[in-house]
């Protein structure tokens, strides 16, 4: 039988087996936590129970993963979280689609060009662009040329001198004829009335032409009464203006009446002058430009295929809104449009059709009384960019919400009921949905008289998800 001293390949062996059983053991226990509870029911081991102080409170019953769902806010989180909060309510809701728009003139009537009757020099500009112009208002004053005008002028003087004349002439041959009968000749006296009847006839003749040469009827008018009202007399040479033309020197260019229809207290904005002092004009030069902006149209661009939902809509008389995109602001609505006509083509370019919205103007503020040129800035503008919103269904008694009372999760929608300063956010089922209302399904915990956050839900939200980070806040299920 050998000596076991001499087997020290056998004695190694056994050493290591053991070595390895140890090692082996202390693994299992040390990651005992890890797999007993799964394999220990099929051993027949159960688990150790927990020390009584794990570090659980008496919320040990709740579920360590239990979802936060009420949020209490101080008063000063409420305001820098912008939440406010009102009653739910039943109101009138339709759903609607957006379509593109832009503000314009009324065609034919919302610009007018003031353009020159004579030709002359621009001596005077008395408004700037951008300037308020009231109908009947001077805009600008030329300086005459045209030697025709001054020509008809002269004779216009002249008949009007003669006519005075021939009816003193008349007026004394009849008081004659009249004190001592037979004393004038009959011929004398028709005579003198034919006379007056001519020169009656070239006035009327050389009026007419004078206007027909672009002067306004009204200096015309108001060169002859002058000079009917004047009283011969010597003149007086130590006067500056003792030698001064009667004739037309300058023409005042007024502004227009309003257009047919207009109110009669219209008022123009000079959109642009095509003129500068000192230039020479003729007859038929465009001056200026007069935008009247106080009646817009509101252009829409839609889709041919909804062009039978806006026939409806007008047909039905049912109001659209225009919206306006203001940067750091809501946008501007205007509410209770009405539809006032359609094109009568589809463009065949884009497939669109174009419809038209009425839109009352109004001036930002007064004039500044300063400000010689009346510059004035109107609260819409022509070419200003819009967005139509057209109804296509109406709701009469919906339970509508402002879209930022509704936070999305996923394929969920909340809202926040509220309770003083305390918070709990319901699941809530959305039916309609668009860029400023939300419509809800009623059900037990949300219907009409329930006060809610109208707005930020959003942040609540948020601040929801951020104590769920809060291992203190998941123990008792609510969070501060």
């Amino acid at each position: 039988m050998a000596n076991p001293a001499q087997q020290p390949g056998v004695v190694g062996r056994i050493a290591s087996a053991a070595l390895a059983l140890v090692v082996v053991a202390g693994a299992g226990w040390a990651t005992s936590p890890y797999w007993l509870p799964t394999v220990g029911p099929l051993l027949g081991v159960a688990p150790a129970a927990a020390p009584a102080d794990a570090g659980h409170d008496d919320h040990a019953d709740h579920d360590e993963h239990a979802e936060i769902t009420t949020l209490v806010l101080s008063d000063e989180a409420r305001k820098t979280l912008g939440v406010e909060v009102r009653p739910l309510k039943r109101s009138p809701y339709a759903r609607i689609i957006a379509v593109p728009a832009s503000a314009q003139v009324v065609p034919g009537f919302g610009r007018r060009e003031v353009t020159s009757s004579c030709s002359g020099v621009m001596t005077t500009i008395f408004v700037g662009e951008g300037g308020l112009v009231t109908p009947g208002q001077p805009l600008f004053e030329i300086q005459l040329i045209h030697d025709e005008g001054i020509k008809v002028q002269i004779e216009l003087l002249d008949a009007l001198a003669d006519m005075e004349m021939a009816q003193a002439e008349l007026k004394r041959l009849q008081e004659l004829e009249g004190r001592t009968p037979g004393a004038v000749s009959g011929s004398r006296i028709i005579e003198k009335s034919f006379q007056v009847q001519h020169l009656n006839h070239l006035i009327s003749s050389r009026r007419q032409m004078l206007v027909l040469l672009g002067l306004p009827q009204a200096d015309v008018d108001a060169m002859i009464k002058r000079h009917l009202s004047e009283q011969p007399a010597a003149p007086d040479l130590s006067r500056t203006d003792a030698l001064s033309s009667p004739l037309m020197e300058r023409v005042v260019v007024y502004a227009p009446p309003p257009a047919p229809g207009a109110p009669a207290d219209t008022q123009f904005l000079l959109e642009k002058l095509h003129i500068v002092a000192g230039q020479h004009v003729d007859a038929g030069t465009v001056l200026c430009q007069l935008g009247d902006y106080h009646r817009l149209l509101i252009e829409g661009d839609a889709f041919e295929r909804d062009l039978d939902n806006i026939r409806r809509v007008r047909e039905q008389g049912w109001p659209v809104t225009a919206a306006i995109e203001r940067r750091g602001q809501d946008p501007l609505v205007i509410g209770e449009l009405a539809i006032s006509q359609q094109a009568f083509k589809v463009d065949a370019a884009s497939r669109s059709v174009r419809f038209y919205v009425d839109l009352t103007n109004s001036l930002r503020g007064d004039p500044d009384a300063a400000d010689p040129m009346r510059r004035v800035d109107w609260l819409y503008r022509p070419g200003q960019r819009m967005e139509l919103r057209i109804p296509l269904e109406r709701v009469p008694d919906a339970l509508k919400v402002p879209v930022e009372a509704v936070a999305r999760d996923g394929l969920d929608n909340y809202v926040f009921q509220a309770s003083g300063n305390t918070f709990v956010r319901r699941r809530v089922q959305v039916l309609h949905r668009d860029e400023d209302y939300a419509v809800l399904a009623e059900d037990r915990m949300i219907t009409a008289g329930v006060p809610v956050a109208m707005s930020g839900a959003y942040q609540l939200q948020l601040a929801l998800l951020n104590k769920s980070m809060d291992p203190a806040a998941l123990a008792h299920g609510h969070a501060h």
